[in-house]
């Protein structure tokens, strides 16, 4: 196969070129690596390496002006940005806001040679004409006036940072190709008449008009790389802009086009496969990889369109491979350690004057980088929170768990400034920590580009002092850290090639393997950034997102030209976001496209997404679960432990034998359990006073006074905080009160009524221990509530803060084996089992025993209830009976070591 590079270099030679003394523009840097080895390959002795620039770097140096990255640019952006509106003008952190997208529009106005006088004006009437109902009013708002106002300001601001940038010799890309493009229209005899354009497609003006004037006063020769197949169809994407180029410039007209194969349409084999998620992605590319021979790895790529899977393919890749050459970098953004500085400004975003919210304090503690330096430090901060519940974190709380002197990166900083210093000092620390550690070279080198990034920033907020607000500097992180790359060091020409689509240009492989051929990836589909309509867009015939669209398809099948196995694979998973999981409309042109000699095989690599049934677990009982079963016999079941084996026999196993309790989260919102513990806790304190007393309306003056006092003491100590309750937490706080006000008033109203009422007892746990006939003595414990003699009358009451229903502490027909076998009838055993430990307790039958539900106040008092008998409501000896007899089949269950412990389906 000879590829696009080595057709010029022969085609030069047969035309008598010295090849060393041509100077080739090319798409990329890495397009002349390749073109140097080639030409290199035509000589037998030592060469010099000829002229090869990219097409930015002829412009670049053909303009006078050294071209610096938009960031770079912007502070000088706001120096004329602020010449032009004086005291008037923004902060620094409102002008951010906007000036990095007007800065992209002037480098596209630039690049595409606009005249700028008639666009601005343009822009300016557009703005204020397109929205009439409201821009044209008589008496326009203050927003609206400086809404118009900057629409017809933003020539002053073009033209003053075109002042700024040539006074102090730097430059915007687009600033340069205009200055570029008006020295060689101007003064193109005075250029060298040996350049070759190789590898070009889309053309911004700027390119297109200087490419142009070399070709016509013959100072230069071009060789397009494309194919007959799309030339030959006007309609295809791939060919929009050669097409275009070949019948509008007056150069054709009398030069054929230089090269143009016809290879695309040959017989060549194409498989397209779906796969169920990027990892599948990854695992098939390696499978397809691993069946090509040994002897054509070095002429195969794999393309991402997706950078995002460069670490999950290089950990993928088989010891077979030993030679690889990685020409993208990493995105810094995407390794572990860049997390650290964001969630430490995140951390400062949300502060308040109370301090840190837990959440973004764990958060950080969570990093990689703060894990690695400062681990011990990080689980003392995080045990510490879970164990006081913490939601707020002042500085003295963070101050005992850090490591000194890092507890200052949470101090209440004033400055942005203070805190990059800060992370600055901790990132040179993390550095000499790995320096004395082994293989951490990767490691170092993410500190390294992470802390340019930061110092970079630093640099910005020295310069702009009145930068105060920590968004900003997260704005800027953001921007910076996501155009920051690791270089990966290897041998460029030799071994297996993993690239990005755009490194493919000019470059020919017998074997491509691409990855996440999806929508919305290949093509990127309507994203755009930028102020300037589509309408105006199409008026001055910049480039619109179709224009982009093209410029993907020509990339995309311009591999296809030479390749002859080539392998599509794109994500199929439905959990991918909106039009993510389909595959791109190239591969669906491939599929329906006939006019070809092409092979294709379509396959799917699909995980199973069947919900798979599986047994209930079945434990059998040996001797030390035997043993642990007795030890709670002794220290005593309660209801709540009973009711737990009658739901599920697993989760008593969990919760009662093996002792795994749910990892304990910060209750930043008050929990049902610790609302109802909340409840509990005030109304024991408020009652207390008055036990064995007959109470009377005069005591609930006073109780209704103390609710508040009562409340705060119970919250305190049973929340785990000091600070008072706010958010949500409020509410619920509230909705405590209004519980225990209905409580108080439902009593109040009893005795109103002419009852008497007598509290005999609060939080009361009662014990006993009974004789089993099979299992020897077994001991129960509850803690009850209340217990108090209404109208003569013993009651039981447990209080519930969730939503209990009367048919839930009833027995129809007799049937008392449903309180052992449905965990529905779980409120109607607990009531029993108090009863039965009363009766046990203290010798005598309560009258009744029952609920107070405080999400169903209207129901008062829910009695258990035997729907078979006359007094329903009465505890009576044979209903005891009824339950003492389930509740030793229920202890036979749990107790017999023959019986295993079977998981129920809930």
């Amino acid at each position: 196969m000879q590829t696009f590079l080595e057709h010029i270099i022969d085609d030069l030679k047969r035309k008598g070129e010295n090849l060393l003394e041509l100077t080739y523009i090319v798409p990329s840097r890495r397009v002349g690596v390749f073109l140097t080895r080639y030409i290199a390959s035509r000589y037998d002795q030592p060469i010099i390496q000829p002229e090869i620039l990219s097409i930015e770097e002829f412009v670049s140096r053909e303009s006078g002006l050294e071209i610096k990255p938009d960031l770079e640019i912007i502070p000088h952006f706001y120096k004329a940005y602020k010449s032009v509106e004086g005291v008037q003008a923004e902060s620094f952190e409102s002008f951010l806001s906007w000036a990095m997208t007007v800065l992209q529009d002037f480098n596209e106005i630039d690049r595409y040679i606009i005249p700028t006088d008639r666009f601005f004006t343009y822009l300016g009437n557009i703005k204020e004409l397109s929205d009439p109902h409201w821009s044209l009013e008589a008496n326009p708002t203050k927003m609206v006036s400086d809404y118009l106002k900057f629409w017809k300001r933003l020539h002053l601001y073009y033209e003053a940072l075109v002042d700024e940038c040539k006074k102090i010799g730097i430059s915007y890309q687009g600033l340069a190709y205009r200055q570029a493009h008006e020295l060689i229209m101007n003064n193109a005899s005075n250029l060298k008449d040996n350049y070759v354009f190789l590898g070009l497609n889309a053309l911004n003006t700027a390119e297109e008009n200087i490419i142009k004037e070399l070709l016509d006063t013959g100072k230069a020769k071009i060789y397009w790389d494309t194919d007959q197949y799309f030339l030959s169809r006007p309609y295809h994407e791939a060919g929009t802009f050669l097409n275009k180029h070949f019948n509008t410039w007056k150069y054709f007209e009398r030069n054929s086009p230089q090269f143009i194969g016809d290879n695309y349409s040959k017989n060549k084999q194409i498989h397209i496969t779906g796969a169920s998620g990027n990892l599948t992605q990854v695992q098939i590319a390696i499978k397809k990889l691993l069946e090509l021979p040994n002897n054509e790895l070095s002429e195969t790529a794999i393309i991402l369109a997706d950078e995002k899977l460069l670490i999950p393919l290089i950990n993928a890749l088989p010891s077979e491979i030993e030679h690889y050459n990685i020409t993208m970098g990493l995105p810094l953004e995407t390794v572990g350690y860049s997390s650290f500085f964001k969630q430490l400004v995140t951390l400062y975003t949300s502060m308040t004057n109370n301090g840190f919210y837990y959440k973004d304090v764990q958060a950080l503690c969570n990093t990689l980088l703060f894990k690695t330096v400062l681990s011990k430090s990080s689980n003392t901060l995080q045990n510490k929170i879970h164990q006081e519940n913490l939601v707020v974190l002042n500085k003295q709380i963070i101050a005992d768990a850090i490591d000194e002197p890092w507890s200052k990166l949470f101090e209440p900083l004033n400055k942005p400034t203070d805190l990059v210093k800060y992370a600055l000092e901790f990132i040179t620390h993390a550095k000499n920590v790995l320096i004395d550690q082994k293989n951490k070279r990767f490691e170092l080198e993410q500190l390294v580009g992470i802390y340019e990034v930061i110092t970079q920033i630093q640099n910005l907020l020295s310069d702009y002092p009145e930068i105060s607000d920590y968004r900003t500097v997260e704005f800027l992180y953001d921007k910076l850290i996501s155009s920051k790359t690791l270089d990966f060091i290897g041998e460029p020409v030799q071994g297996l090639q993993i690239m990005g689509l755009l490194e493919t240009r000019g470059l020919d492989y017998k074997n491509v393997i691409m990855l996440s051929v999806n929508e919305g990836t290949l093509p990127a589909g309507k994203s755009t950034n930028s102020y300037i309509p589509f309408d105006v867009k199409k008026e001055f015939e910049l480039p619109t997102y179709s224009d982009k669209d093209s410029v993907y398809a020509y990339h995309f099948y311009r591999l296809l030209h030479r390749v002859q196995k080539a392998s599509f694979i794109f994500n199929s998973d439905t959990k991918s976001s909106i039009g993510q999981k389909e595959q791109s409309r190239f591969l669906v042109q491939l599929i329906n496209d006939q006019e070809n000699e092409h092979q294709l095989v379509i396959e799917s690599y699909e995980v199973p997404n069947e919900i798979h049934s599986r047994e209930l677990i079945s434990i059998d009982k040996n001797d030390h679960l035997i043993n642990r079963l007795k030890e709670i016999a002794q220290s005593g079941f309660s209801p709540s432990a009973l009711t737990s084996f009658v739901r599920n026999p697993l989760d008593f196993y969990r919760q009662k034998v093996l002792r795994v309790d749910q990892l304990e989260e910060v209750e930043e919102n008050i929990e049902a359990n610790t609302m109802g513990t909340i409840i509990h806790s005030a109304l024991e304190e408020l009652y207390k006073p008055y036990i064995n007393q007959v109470l009377k309306k005069e005591h609930f003056k006073l109780l209704f006074k103390q609710v508040d006092e009562q409340l705060q003491i119970a919250y305190y100590k049973t929340y785990n905080t000091n600070q008072i309750p706010t958010g949500k937490n409020k509410i619920i706080f509230e909705v405590c009160r209004k519980y225990i006000n209905k409580l108080l008033q439902l009593d109040l109203e009893s005795i109103e009524a002419g009852s008497e009422l007598i509290i005999k007892s609060l939080e009361k746990d009662i014990r006993a221990h009974i004789d089993h006939p099979e299992l020897g003595i077994i001991h129960l414990r509850g803690n009850v509530d209340r217990i108090d003699l209404y109208n003569n009358q013993i009651r039981i009451i447990d209080y519930k803060t969730g939503q209990v229903k009367s048919n839930q502490l009833k027995i129809k027909d007799a049937n008392y084996q449903d309180i052992i076998l449905d965990y529905e009838y779980s409120k109607a055993f607990q009531v029993l089992m108090y009863a039965y430990l009363y009766e046990k307790e203290y010798g005598v039958l309560p009258d009744q025993a029952g609920i107070i539900s405080f999400k169903n106040f209207k129901e008062k008092f829910i009695k258990f209830s035997d729907e078979q008998v006359d007094n329903k409501h009465q505890i009576t000896v044979e209903i005891l009976d009824q339950f003492e007899k389930q509740l030793f089949l229920l202890l036979s269950d749990i107790m017999d070591p023959n019986q295993p412990i079977i998981e129920k389906a809930v």
